[in-house]
């Protein structure tokens, strides 16, 4: 996922890695099914642009903040491990307005 969005997970990254995974379920699933109860995964990846984001980075859903979020770390080959200690980042600080029902529902069909 962070080359396809480049370190910086928005709307534009994430909705080109959910069509590449679509398209690649697609081809080499052959039981893959995507039923309406699917689209809530889109608005699940909305959360990483829109209330992971760290107001001390400029609200830029970067790597850095991401990665704390979900435990990840990457290894010098590249690859990544999960440590188990996800964490809200040091100094995190949580979006000024509420992202409410509709806010997500915008971005499903957006995505």
């Amino acid at each position: 996922m962070d080359k396809t969005c480049n370190s910086n997970f928005d709307l534009n990254g994430l909705a080109l890695y959910r069509s590449q995974r679509y398209a690649q379920s697609l081809t080499e699933n052959s039981d893959f099914y995507f039923g309406p109860l699917s689209l809530l995964l889109y608005g699940a990846a909305s959360f990483l642009y829109e209330l992971m984001p760290n107001g001390n980075h400029g609200y830029a859903p970067d790597l850095a903040t991401i990665s704390s979020f979900f435990g990840a770390h990457q290894q010098s080959d590249g690859s990544w491990t999960f440590g188990n200690d996800e964490k809200i980042p040091a100094n995190w600080t949580n979006r000024v307005e509420p992202y409410t029902n509709e806010d997500v529902t915008g971005q499903i069909l957006a995505m």
